[in-house]
């Protein structure tokens, strides 16, 4: 999360880093780096750039008894992204000239959640899930809801242990 925000920290720090190395074997998996600095030329604080998102979070689903959540995570999160970029069809002269956003269809996205997510396939059936959102229960809530069938593998009180507020 971005730290004590009725304190006022609210990504209040001037460095950040972290690596996750995940092995199977003695075979690397997957190696994942984070590095959040003021001191990588930026005139724009952490706060700035991490706006407006409060909270983040790294999956990694690996093993065989991941194999199926994986695919259906990694189906789930591509349906939610292709419905979300999908570029309406433009009848014949319509759009000409008109300015286009980052991506096809930014104009015509449906309202976002504040949420941005991404997936990715890892070797032997795996997916590596990272999601960032305006709040810890918005990434709780987008992990149940993508990542299902989790708890049959690992018990069905995951996610109260995981995310409990205290």
């Amino acid at each position: 999360t971005c730290g004590r925000r009725a304190r006022g920290e609210e990504w209040d720090f001037l460095h950040y880093e972290s690596a996750n190395d995940v092995y199977v074997g003695d075979k690397l998996l997957l190696h994942d780096a984070v590095r959040l600095s003021v001191e990588d030329g930026s005139r724009v604080s952490i706060k700035e750039r991490m706006r407006p998102f409060l909270c983040s979070a790294m999956v990694v689903l690996a093993g065989p008894r991941m194999v199926k959540v994986a695919a259906e995570a990694l189906a789930a999160i591509a349906l939610r992204q292709s419905e979300r970029f999908a570029e309406p069809a433009l009848a014949e002269g319509q759009g000409a000239g008109r300015k286009r956003g980052r991506h096809p269809g930014e104009d015509d996205e449906k309202e976002r959640d504040g949420l941005v997510c991404s997936a990715s396939p890892l070797p032997g059936g795996g997916a590596v899930i990272r999601v960032a959102g305006q709040g810890q229960e918005h990434v709780q809530d987008f992990l149940r809801d993508h990542i299902r069938g989790l708890e049959d593998q690992v018990g069905d009180t995951l996610w109260q242990r995981k995310f409990a507020l205290h």
